[in-house]
């Protein structure tokens, strides 16, 4: 239950974004010069999603864990939740911040397959976040990055 517990904690506030008339969120595709829109609509269907990391640069920091509820009509349908290995140990006052330890994340897989199994569970949804440049800086840095190193 404690890996869940991220999910578990959107899942139980999503209702609150049931209500938001402003969201901001990222259209599907999140390379090139998307940077995001604000919608005055509502929508039916969308992924809430948050990320813990290292630290506070997508630049030199790793994404450490991955969590997310899939909502269509106000319910949540699907979750999603992913540790993620950084391949480096993960620095002390971050896990003081997210609780995240070497030791949980040791299995995990890589931050590119950990990736790769959110977009899919994304599939081409409105991405909603608490801090959405934050979290799709992130997100952006490492798909931005394999298309750079291909």
């Amino acid at each position: 239950m404690k890996y869940n517990q991220r999910a578990y904690e959107l899942k139980v506030n999503n209702t609150k974004y049931n209500s938001v008339h402003r969201i901001n969120l990222v259209e599907e595709q999140m390379l090139g010069n998307n940077q995001g829109r604000m919608l005055n609509n509502y929508i039916k269907e969308y992924v809430l999603f948050d990320l813990e990391t290292t630290g506070v640069s997508s630049n030199y920091d790793e994404v450490i864990e991955i969590a997310a509820v899939k909502v269509k009509n106000g319910k949540v349908v699907e979750e999603f939740n992913e540790l993620v290995n950084p391949k480096r140990p993960i620095p002390y006052a971050a896990s003081m911040v997210n609780n995240i330890t070497d030791d949980m994340v040791k299995d995990a897989p890589g931050q590119d397959d950990a990736v790769d199994a959110f977009m899919e569970f994304v599939g081409g949804r409105a991405l909603i976040a608490h801090n959405a440049d934050f979290d799709t800086s992130f997100i952006r840095a490492n798909l931005s990055g394999r298309v750079e190193n291909s």
